[in-house]
């Protein structure tokens, strides 16, 4: 695609910008809702965070995509319409996922909830841009997940 027929759909960079992070907001949403259906726990948190960490062609070329544009969108972070992909989308399912967790019995009823979900948020942006600086596998991303998450198994 010419770079010149892109400003026959959009005004200007950050309107590209918006429309990329929107558009892979909504298509991690769909994977998310399509992945965790019926799921529950730790079963539910782990098919949510394969939807995010960088771990198959299409999440790691979304790691690409969202990288790339931080900058911008950090710039377009106050403008009502920006679109920023975040994991803070996601973070009520996460939440509820950790507590059916620790209700089920898979973690420790001392799980530091609020501090796990911010070392989830931490890994999950970490591992984007370690996968766009040097690439690894989906085991290095998932074992980094696990690492988190061991220290409260039950």
């Amino acid at each position: 695609m010419a770079t010149g027929s892109l400003w026959h759909y959009f005004d200007g960079f950050d309107d590209v910008v918006r429309a990329a992070a929107t558009e892979i907001t909504r298509r991690t949403d769909e994977r998310i809702r399509s992945a965790t259906a019926g799921l529950r726990g730790l079963a539910r948190l782990d098919a949510l965070m394969r939807e995010v960490l960088p771990v198959d062609d299409g999440t790691r070329t979304e790691a690409y995509v969202v990288v790339g544009f931080w900058g911008r969108l950090t710039a377009l972070a106050s403008s009502p319409d920006a679109g920023s992909p975040t994991f803070a989308t996601w973070q009520d399912v996460i939440s509820d996922s950790l507590d059916e967790a620790v209700a089920d019995g898979e973690l420790s009823p001392a799980t530091p909830k609020r501090a796990l979900m911010s070392l989830l948020r931490s890994i999950t942006y970490g591992q984007q841009v370690i996968e766009v600086t040097e690439p690894h596998g989906a085991d290095a991303h998932l074992a980094v997940l696990e690492s988190i998450l061991e220290p409260w198994r039950a």
